[in-house]
């Protein structure tokens, strides 16, 4: 669906990386899911780099790249608990998973999160020893964040009216 958002707003798309486990589900001929294509090399990954708009995706070894050529980066499913490493190294938007306490029941608040000591985990050990469980951005989450990304490529406006108090209140709570 977020792929979809990119090439309904005039962008191709091509999937990056060696170790895509399933193949993404599309027809359309502007997605190309490069990792199960025969065209698939070390030098075209790099020229990919160079040549793209943006890189949109995960916090994985490859967005490096995309950071050395410059190119807008655009994290999905960061970790909320390194996302100290995100805000240096991204240049775009990031979006990050959700901390899931087992024995609340519930999400857990970025406060929370400072509170009970978890900036920093890396393992899911250390979370699991926790009872936390980390959950991935939704489709919906995703899609909508594409939606974001592409109006953030376009130089339009991408906050709503509450947006930057929201923004003002999460990254008071982060730096304090």
């Amino acid at each position: 669906k977020a792929g979809d958002e990119f090439v309904n707003s005039g962008f191709q798309v091509v999937r990056v990386g060696k170790k895509a486990e399933e193949k993404f589900d599309t027809k359309n001929e502007k997605v190309l899911d490069y990792p199960f294509s025969n065209l698939r090399s070390d030098f075209l990954d790099i020229y990919l780099m160079k040549k793209s708009t943006a890189y949109f995706g995960s916090d994985s070894g490859i967005a490096t790249g995309y950071q050395l050529f410059g190119k807008p980066t655009y994290c999905i499913n960061c970790s909320l608990t390194l996302l100290n490493t995100n805000i240096v190294h991204y240049s775009g938007l990031f979006i990050t998973k959700h901390l899931y306490s087992i024995k609340k029941d519930r999400f857990i608040s970025l406060k929370e999160m400072f509170d009970f000591g978890m900036f920093g985990f890396k393992s899911s050990n250390q979370f699991a020893k926790h009872g936390i469980k980390n959950i991935s951005n939704s489709q919906i989450e995703l899609q909508n964040f594409a939606k974001e990304s592409i109006k953030d490529l376009k130089k339009e406006n991408i906050f709503l009216t509450d947006d930057d108090k929201l923004q003002e209140k999460f990254w008071k709570i982060f730096f304090d």
